[in-house]
């Protein structure tokens, strides 16, 4: 068997497991130093971390109806349909490669798999990069949704950058749920960067 369809396919399925740990996993954390208190915030729901006297409180919750918090809401939903819209693209990219190493793509002449395949990494890629780059706009997405509520305090900690502290007060960072996408995307590029030099239908 071809070493590097081997490869190419590892890397597919190094990029499809990452992007389900992604899903399942906090994007961004805010936390409040003062306080004790962290918030955890993924597309589906919130976990509120805060200790006490009395020992650690840990509460999840739904936010998508969240009146007070459209703009971001709407962000999330943007970001992670690319994200998933990526992971289809792979899921069916692993099909065929799976389908090449078993010999069935010789028999089915009517499509160019090899076109095929690559084109479907490329079209990863891009989703990927494009969810990656719209979670980059949750700060100007938290400071619209401060300004439609008339909050006096809007433009500062994470309604500013997306990432850094506020006063020595607010730590605010994009967690592991964001961060695995930028190593997913890199497995996607050197699968599809193997995926030019392999022959998947002869």
């Amino acid at each position: 068997m071809n070493k590097k369809k081997i490869i190419s396919f590892a890397m597919y399925v190094c990029t499809w497991v990452l992007l389900i740990v992604s899903f399942s996993s906090f994007w961004y954390k805010v936390n409040y130093i003062q306080s004790d208190r962290q918030v955890l915030t993924k597309f589906n729901e919130e976990r509120i971390l805060e200790r006490t006297p009395n020992g650690e409180y840990s509460e999840v919750e739904g936010w998508q109806n969240a009146n007070s918090r459209i703009h971001e809401r709407e962000l999330y939903s943007t970001s992670v349909s690319f994200i998933l819209l990526a992971w289809v693209q792979i899921t069916v990219l692993l099909l065929l490669i799976a389908l090449s190493m078993a010999g069935a793509l010789n028999n089915i002449r009517f499509l160019p798999f090899n076109h095929v395949i690559r084109g479907l990494g490329l079209t990863a890629i891009t989703f990927s990069l494009i969810g990656l780059f719209v979670f980059v706009g949750l700060p100007a997405a938290k400071q619209r949704d401060c300004t439609d509520q008339h909050f006096t305090l809007c433009g500062v900690a994470d309604q500013h950058q997306l990432y850094g502290t506020y006063n020595d007060q607010i730590e605010f960072a994009p967690q592991l749920g964001w961060i695995i996408i930028i190593f997913g995307a890199l497995f996607n590029i050197a699968g599809t960067v193997t995926s030019f030099l392999v022959r998947y239908q002869e």
